[in-house]
């Protein structure tokens, strides 16, 4: 009886063993980014079995399913293993598979935030889908393909500092398939950011089809059912796509359709039939949108006095008791009312202090590149940090300049309407075709996208990756595993001094 206790306890533990034990840790732990608050590394791996599954309550919701497909997708991407989604009963660790436990209550965490483990097996913690893709999008980078795949073995607490964490791409200017907005989306989410902006209007083209008028749309556009399909693959991935129809500047695509609602590039804000057309606009965006946000532009253009009509209507808001600062802030004010009526909330970009000052209503949502956002904060608007240095993938900033860049610009001061940030990507700006390969490399967009959702995610305290060289190691370590084929312009003159600046 001995010896077959023995042989059975020497079984077990190799059982246990080829589960498990990958051998120990090299000295460099995978690198993750946006880096999690906390991590605790174990000094043995996870192998990944045929036999792995996802498990999942047995009254899973929708969102849980999808960050359980979020999950799969991650493990095919990255290890090129499909696995099974099952439910079952989650209320313990099971051995080389993955758990998911949803309804997970954690004040620290809040509503996106994770507890992820990787022992004898996963555990997946959170309050509900959003922290559990967020979680297996962490997993997606503990995983390595070697001549097994492992997961390092770890124990992680995470969060984000900042509920809005966005991107912005624009289409107007030079049209971009559904195919490659989606790619996008695949990037960002990755990375955990949570808002792809869309700016969908422009001079050089008017990119959402508009049913009530059909004309108004652009010939490369995208019709509302291919914009619900984007909205749908987006959703799967936790991420809001926010639609901006610039107005009323930037308006000559809208000019040529309605010529008699457009003079000196601008919409003419003081003919009632503008805010007709305008609000049917903004009615069938609400239709097609799950966003609770609706962005409306708003800057770069000034007051045009010389039309008759628009004078005549400033002349008449001018004898109001509290005139707005402005007739475009009227305009926009106006908007505002008509965005209201759809249940949605408007942003608007910030513009100087040519009409702003405070005149927009305090319910409209400022999106501050030329103001920081602290100003708009202090002034009582909710606000996100759009600031174009060092936002603008365009301005040429380097990696330096985001990792000394704050979602909150550094003050101390606590501020409540400070929902997040956003980095903007202006391509070409429709004065050439667009290609994809320039659109990575031109915008430095890997890069600065890495940098970006490690800075808006918010780093874990002590603010261990500002050095630019230790990024600069993160960087070409993702690099290397998630970009390979992609133009990643790397490395920055702190790895090599003959390498093009600003990468």
């Amino acid at each position: 009886m001995g010896r077959v206790r023995f042989q059975l306890a020497i079984i077990a533990l190799f059982v246990v063993a080829s589960v498990v034990a990958a051998g120990e840790r090299g000295a460099d732990p995978p690198v993750l980014i946006p880096a999690p608050k906390t991590v605790t590394w174990i000094q043995r791996d996870l192998v990944l079995r045929g036999s792995a599954k996802i498990v999942l309550p047995e009254k899973a919701s929708p969102d849980v399913w999808a960050a359980a497909n979020g999950l799969a997708r991650a493990i095919q991407d990255a290890a090129g293993k499909k696995i099974a989604i099952v439910r079952g009963r989650v209320e313990k660790e099971r051995a080389g598979s993955f758990v998911l436990r949803p309804g997970f209550k954690d004040a620290e965490l809040g509503s996106e935030g994770y507890d992820l483990s990787v022992d004898r097996g996963v555990v997946l913690q959170a309050a509900d889908g959003r922290g559990l893709f967020y979680a297996a999008q962490t997993l997606r980078q503990l995983l390595h393909k070697g001549n097994r795949v492992t997961l390092a073995g770890c124990n992680i607490r995470d969060w984000p500092s900042w509920p809005y964490r966005g991107l912005q791409i624009d289409p107007a200017r030079n049209y971009m398939t559904p195919a490659f907005l989606k790619q996008q989306i695949d990037f960002i989410s990755a990375y955990k950011l949570n808002h792809l902006h869309l700016h969908l209007t422009d001079d050089q083209g008017w990119r959402l089809e508009i049913k009530a008028y059909p004309n108004l749309a652009s010939e490369n556009k995208y019709t509302q059912a291919e914009m619900k399909d984007l909205i749908a693959y987006a959703r799967e991935r936790f991420v809001t796509i926010v639609p901006e129809m610039d107005m009323p500047g930037h308006p000559k695509e809208f000019g040529r359709k309605f010529p008699d609602l457009y003079h000196n590039d601008c919409m003419c804000i003081g003919n009632e039939k503008t805010y007709q057309v305008v609000e049917q606009i903004w009615k069938e965006a609400a239709e097609v949108f799950d966003s609770p946000y609706m962005h409306v532009g708003g800057d770069e253009t000034n007051d045009v006095l010389e039309c008759s009509v628009c004078r005549a209507k400033w002349e008449e808001v001018g004898k109001e008791p509290n005139p707005p600062g402005s007739l475009v802030a009227y305009f926009l004010a106006r908007v505002n009312e008509i965005i209201k009526a759809q249940g949605k909330q408007a942003i608007a970009w910030t513009q100087d202090n040519r009409h702003w000052k405070g005149t927009l209503p305090k319910d409209m949502i400022m999106m501050a590149w030329t103001t920081p956002a602290v100003d708009c904060a202090r002034q009582g608007y909710q606000v996100i940090n759009a600031y174009v240095r060092p936002l603008y993938f365009d301005g040429g900033h380097g990696i330096p300049a985001f990792l000394k860049w704050r979602t909150n610009d550094g003050v101390s001061e606590p501020l409540p309407t400070l929902m997040g940030a956003e980095a903007q990507v202006w391509y070409g700006y429709g004065e050439k075709p667009f290609v994809e390969e320039e659109f990575y490399r031109d915008e430095g967009y890997f890069p600065r996208l890495l940098v970006f959702a490690d800075r808006v995610w918010g780093p874990p305290p002590g603010d261990p990756y500002a050095d630019p060289t230790v990024f600069d190691r993160r960087a070409l370590d993702h690099k290397a595993r998630f970009f390979s084929g992609y133009p990643f312009p790397y490395p920055p003159k702190s790895l090599d001094p003959n390498a093009p600046f600003p990468w």
